[in-house]
């Protein structure tokens, strides 16, 4: 059996806790809507879509995502809300990270 350690707080420590549980409920419902805004995005048929759903079933945090694609954080969210485009380098290094291939194919005979 393993020792268990109790610690109490501080009165500081247990106002930081009370300030950051009421900053988290504050903000719940805004990162709900923007949660439900990407699921949205990430079911449009599309290449976007289908990138949007990759990278909501990454293992990556969305965080590590963007820097491990050079693309600051709020340009990822957005994207994935659907209330933003990525140029197509970004949409290249996140595909890439998050193991989509994109290919083109000649349409028609131009």
């Amino acid at each position: 059996m393993s020792d268990r350690v109790i610690h109490v707080a501080t009165p500081e420590e247990a106002n930081r806790l009370d300030v950051l549980a009421k900053e988290w409920e504050a903000e719940l419902p805004t990162v709900l809507v923007q949660m439900d805004r990407a699921e949205a995005a990430a079911r449009e048929p599309s290449l976007a879509g289908r990138l949007r759903k990759a990278i909501l079933d990454s293992v990556l945090l969305p965080d590590r995502l963007a820097a491990d694609c050079g693309i600051d954080l709020p340009s990822l969210l957005a994207f994935q809300a659907g209330q933003a485009d990525l140029p197509l380098a970004a949409i290249e290094r996140l595909s890439q990270v998050v193991g989509l291939r994109l290919v083109l194919e000649k349409v028609g005979s131009n």
